[in-house]
């Protein structure tokens, strides 16, 4: 919890909240300490929640994820099919090639979202981390798909 851009309570547990629910429920927290910030996410090794893919949002349930390793290999879950590709990275630049996925239908709306990030995971030029989000822009430098960091 922030306030004031002043982090003053973290939580190191993933917490399921059901907000339809009118049963109580608990989210235990601790206090910051003071300056204490979370630590900053590396593109490598963590897995990604998309938030936004290029212009259309995030429609689907359950929310596509993203992963690279250092050897260069990428995937994930989109919302209909797990996925697979190859990656590069050197500095802030990131190409994504060779996107491949298994082969379930969809709902045609989540069909149409997975597609999106399919292409814009084609299109990415470069990223950047920052406040625990990947921010991935294609070569004009528009951002193009936006992720937070997955607890």
């Amino acid at each position: 919890i922030t306030v004031d851009d002043r982090l003053l309570f973290v939580t190191d547990t993933r917490h399921q909240v059901d907000p339809l629910s009118d049963a109580p429920q608990t989210i235990v927290l601790k206090m910051a300490a003071p300056g204490e910030e979370p630590a900053e996410a590396s593109v490598f090794g963590q897995s990604w929640l998309v938030e936004y893919i290029d212009g259309i949002g995030v429609i689907a349930e359950p929310r596509a994820t993203f992963r690279i390793s250092e050897a260069g290999k990428a995937g994930g879950s989109g919302p209909c099919n797990v996925y697979f590709a190859t990656a590069r990275v050197d500095g802030s630049t990131i190409a994504v090639t060779d996107i491949g996925s298994t082969f379930k239908a969809c709902a045609p709306q989540v069909m149409a979202e997975e597609k999106a990030l399919f292409e814009a995971l084609a299109k990415a030029a470069s990223y950047h981390v920052d406040a625990g989000k990947l921010v991935i822009a294609d070569r004009d430098g528009r951002d193009i798909l936006r992720f937070n960091a997955a607890s």
